[in-house]
């Protein structure tokens, strides 16, 4: 699965594929060292590095967004500002997901969009399922691996508490 790709990502996809067991491991109730045996070590310390690395990432990605927010207004008026945040924070990012959701951009606090699919759940609910982040106001762009530090969860899609999504296609232009 990671033939070709960075050696973050295949660590990466490792460890979501590690918590992904483990988490069905603890809904079976079943113990984490009699299914890993004698490799628990060895995942447990992969995990923990892909999740320090991707958080060290995050935190570089905000920084960088707030940087170049900081630079792109530092000669603009309070007034102004304001006005180029009111229309750059108005549409949705270009994403390869259907659907897009208003949310809090962690690096500026403006109006981002998180995009993603639609999932039916098991009892007739739809879920909002995000798979990336875009951020017109500050140049903000997550993926799926770090929308969790972020706190952009998936949502249920009911009809009291509907957001606003969008549908934009593939193609359309940052």
């Amino acid at each position: 699965m990671g033939w070709g790709q960075p050696v973050t990502e295949c660590r990466e996809l490792l460890a979501a594929g590690i918590e992904h067991i483990n988490a069905l491991l603890k809904a079976l109730s079943t113990e984490p060292d009699g299914f890993w045996g004698p490799h628990l070590e060895a995942c447990t310390a992969l995990v923990a590095q892909a999740t320090s690395e991707m958080e060290i990432r995050y935190h570089a990605k905000l920084r960088q967004a707030r940087e170049r927010f900081a630079e792109t207004t530092r000669r603009l008026s309070e007034t102004e500002i304001a006005e180029l945040v009111s229309s750059l924070s108005a549409l949705p990012t270009a994403a390869p997901w259907p659907l897009s959701a208003p949310a809090e951009c962690p690096a500026c606090g403006h109006t981002g969009f998180a995009s993603g699919r639609d999932k039916s759940g098991e009892y007739g609910e739809v879920w909002f399922l995000p798979r990336h982040f875009g951020c017109r106001v500050c140049g903000l762009r997550l993926t799926q691996w770090e929308l969790d530090l972020a706190g952009i969860k998936g949502q249920i899609l009911n009809d009291d508490e509907k957001p606003d999504l969008y549908w934009e296609s593939d193609f359309e232009a940052y």
